[in-house]
């Protein structure tokens, strides 16, 4: 159930953070505001304020339940790497991740006064590599390598790169890190050459 809430919680307040994004843009270019009629502007400023209230609280409740996935994995990590659910936080997390460094897609999630939605992508992001960290398993690394939709080794060369360069993690918790993303893609060609020379 929390692995849901997390998953339903972080989808819809990046999304709702994407279309504040674009809404705050079009306003910040007035020739491109005004070339919109009265009725699309009032209608996408109600939809902004809509989405800030529901970013703000949607985020809020993230926050407490990656805090709350932060806490446990520190000291309890066998449930979370259990056959039944240790594919899905794999897939959750990986997805998330993905988000959050992957060019384009990360600078749409840029608003004006991110603390006004409790919006902390620093935090949220440093808190995500810890629970990697205080998974890291062979079971954690299959799950990676299992998630073919979001798992990408160059989403976690990325993170590395930040986790120096923007959250002034140890070279160690660097190093791990980037270990982790290197099993999963090793594990990742070998399943496939595998199957080609099954075929």
């Amino acid at each position: 159930m929390m692995m849901n809430d997390t998953t339903f919680l972080l989808d819809e307040s990046l999304d709702a953070l994407k279309r504040i994004h674009e809404v705050q843009e079009d306003m910040a270019d007035p020739a491109k505001w005004a070339a919109q009629s009265q009725e699309t502007q009032t209608s996408r400023a109600r939809q902004l304020s809509q989405d800030e209230r529901q970013c703000r609280s949607y985020l809020t409740l993230a926050r407490e339940t990656v805090d709350m996935f932060h806490y446990l994995t520190e000291g309890i990590k066998e449930p979370f790497l259990r056959p039944e659910l240790v594919d899905r936080l794999a897939a959750m997390l990986d997805a998330v991740l993905e988000q959050l460094t992957n060019g384009p897609k990360c600078r749409n999630l840029k608003v004006k006064n991110p603390e006004k939605y409790s919006w902390d992508p620093k935090w949220l992001l440093s808190h995500l590599i810890d629970i990697y960290l205080h998974l890291d398993s062979e079971k954690l690394v299959r799950a990676i390598a299992n998630d073919q939709r979001a798992f990408k080794l160059t989403t976690f060369k990325d993170t590395a790169q930040r986790m120096e360069s923007a959250l002034g993690r140890s070279a160690r918790d660097v190093e791990q890190f980037a270990a982790l993303g290197e099993k999963a893609n090793r594990l990742v060609v070998e399943r496939r050459s595998e199957e080609h020379t099954s075929e």
